[in-house]
């Protein structure tokens, strides 16, 4: 936390993402944190497929990006991407 730019988690809900958010927190009031390196940039890669409550969710805790896993289909990653790009196009 002291030296930190930012935080990643792996395969979250909105509600593990929270706790761990709170965790952070904890951590951050037991030390210093220079200005100069600015806000913690949290990053998820959510658990499941990615819509625009749930992103909302996410946004609302704080997350500054989902990283989003695209599954090996036949297709590619393509319908993946599209329906994580269409579920965050209004945050």
């Amino acid at each position: 936390m002291a030296r930190a730019h930012g935080w990643y988690g792996y395969w979250l809900t909105p509600e593990g993402a929270a706790a761990s958010l709170a965790g952070l927190r904890d951590a951050a009031d037991q030390v210093d944190r220079p200005a100069t390196l600015g806000n913690l940039e949290v990053s998820v890669t959510p658990r499941g497929r990615v819509t625009a409550d749930r992103a909302a969710a996410f946004a609302e805790l704080g997350v500054h990006r989902l990283v989003v896993l695209a599954p090996q289909t036949p297709d590619g990653p393509a319908e993946t991407i599209q329906a994580a790009a269409a579920a965050t196009a209004d945050l």
